[in-house]
């Protein structure tokens, strides 16, 4: 290879190599930042996910206390209610009580069959 040859390819690989520089910089910052925002949505997506499972607790764990309320507020009126009957005590609005606290009880229990598994239904009953 002549001295000419070789001065015109080393010019050559010079200037492509001037010229890509910048274009595999750009590549190079795109993929970083690509990259990052990558990232940052599934930091979103974690705490979305994070989020949604506290609150679906903190929702079951109001109906454990909700249903556990209604449960023991309607057992102590339907033993009031029967010691009033055992007794042949008359007791004003027994029964609307019970019925009420009953009520209350089945309220919350369909409301509860659509959040609970089978197990806590099972026992709660």
């Amino acid at each position: 290879m002549s001295a000419n040859l070789t001065t015109v390819l080393v010019a050559i690989l010079a200037v492509l190599g001037t010229l890509s520089s910048p274009l595999l910089g750009q590549r190079i910052a795109a993929r970083a930042k690509q990259q990052e925002f990558d990232l940052q949505r599934q930091e979103r997506l974690e705490t979305r996910a994070d989020a949604q499972q506290r609150e679906a607790f903190e929702e079951r764990r109001a109906m454990y206390a909700r249903l556990n309320t209604a449960a023991r507020q309607y057992t102590q009126e339907l033993r009031d209610y029967l010691r009033m009957l055992r007794d042949n005590v008359p007791m004003a609005g027994g029964q609307d009580r019970l019925e009420k606290a009953r009520q209350a009880y089945r309220d919350l229990y369909s409301d509860a069959q659509m959040i609970f598994p089978d197990t806590v239904l099972k026992a709660s009953t």
